[in-house]
């Protein structure tokens, strides 16, 4: 390889310190996305970057490591798109669905709905929060089937606890009441937008203000959705 090959040639030079670094990294950057053994130049590295740890940590199976490393990065720049799906992944390896409710929630709001696919694809993953992303992933589909099973699985995830709740124990069903009304919404808002007639021109510039209010909280696809759910409730 040409970069192990000009890392030997520096150092037959006697070349300083500062020359070789640069190329650890760049080598020990290569070896992870081969998947080859990293822990020789690792020990080349005397200032690993955080980057460098995360990398490594990830490429030898060490998501608890990893975990605590994305969560720095997280501290330093908490709008990261990135680095919520650096930690996403790392809480999908260690087996922690409970914490992937936050975080599937990231998911949706900034538009990245792969990794939305990704958590509900999980296996034996109910939570409310799952159930939701299922809902909103087949309305972006525009499948009537769909939808009306992903309506009817959350009504029945989302109710359990209302159910198996006593009269008196509110505050135990009250976030599930909550999750139900915003299926609710959901779906009326999704209804109300697929079968809109051709209205006056009052109609299209407030869907358009909709669709960019949405757009801003839910991320560019969302914004997407809801435009083209609108042009084709006006050109039925």
């Amino acid at each position: 390889m040409n970069f192990e090959s000009r890392i030997v040639t520096l150092r037959t030079q006697n070349r300083k310190y500062h020359d070789l670094p640069a190329y650890y990294e760049r080598l020990h950057e290569l070896y992870a996305a081969l998947d080859e053994g990293m822990e020789g130049i690792s020990t080349m590295i005397l200032s690993p970057t955080l980057e460098h740890q995360i990398r490594h940590h990830e490429s030898s199976g060490h998501w608890t490591s990893a975990q605590s490393c994305w969560e720095v990065r997280l501290q330093q720049s908490p709008d990261n798109v990135e680095y919520h799906l650096g930690l996403l992944c790392c809480l999908w390896n260690l087996g922690h669905y409970d914490t992937l409710r936050i975080h599937i929630e990231s998911a949706w709001m900034v538009g990245a709905w792969d990794d939305v696919q990704s958590i509900i694809d999980l296996p034996d993953v109910t939570k409310s929060q799952v159930v939701i992303g299922r809902l909103l992933l087949a309305m972006r589909t525009q499948d009537s089937t769909a939808i009306n099973q992903a309506l009817t699985n959350a009504r029945l995830v989302l109710g359990g606890p209302i159910a198996a709740a006593r009269p008196s124990n509110y505050r135990r069903s009250y976030e599930a009441m909550l999750d139900l009304h915003l299926t609710h919404e959901l779906e009326t808002i999704y209804t109300g937008i697929s079968t809109l007639p051709q209205r006056t021109a009052r109609v299209n510039p407030a869907l358009e203000n909709l669709s960019e209010l949405l757009g801003k909280v839910a991320g560019g696809q969302i914004k997407y959705h809801f435009a083209h759910l609108s042009n084709k409730g006006a050109n039925p």
